[in-house]
């Protein structure tokens, strides 16, 4: 049986105990004995795993792979792959930049109505949280 290995790749599917690779029928199995990140489906990761006795992996550690432009690098394997680039990477900051301000937006809703401002409030807090996820280090 194989010792420990290394894999980075695109997930396929996922559910709340493990995933599958694209490419790969192999299931990859959280480790209950080490917190691990959850993989996303789409999303690129980087695995270290060991061999159960069923023949699938269990992930002792996983790390989401972005590159610097926000696309997903390539794997260590020599394929390429992707998540998309830029364009799906700032949707997601857009998405999740929404989200937060609709999220913050109702913790204080009531403060916000007494100064007579709705939608458009959340809106601008969007725009100021996407601002400061964009920003230049």
């Amino acid at each position: 049986m194989a010792t420990s290995i290394e894999k980075t790749g695109v997930v396929k599917s996922t559910n709340d105990f493990g995933f599958k690779f694209e490419g790969s029928d192999d299931y990859y199995d959280y480790s209950k004995q080490s917190e691990v990140e959850r993989a996303t489906k789409g999303g690129t990761v980087r695995v270290k795993c060991s061999p159960k006795a069923d023949g699938k992996w269990w992930v002792n550690s996983l790390e989401h792979v972005v590159g610097t432009n926000g696309s997903a690098s390539a794997p260590a394997n020599g394929h390429t792959v992707s998540n998309g680039g830029d364009d799906r990477q700032q949707s997601i900051v857009r998405q999740s930049s929404l989200k937060a301000a609709i999220e913050f937006y109702g913790m204080v809703v009531h403060e916000a109505e007494a100064c007579g401002k709705g939608s458009d409030h959340v809106l601008q807090l969007a725009e100021k949280f996407e601002a400061w996820c964009n920003r230049e280090d």
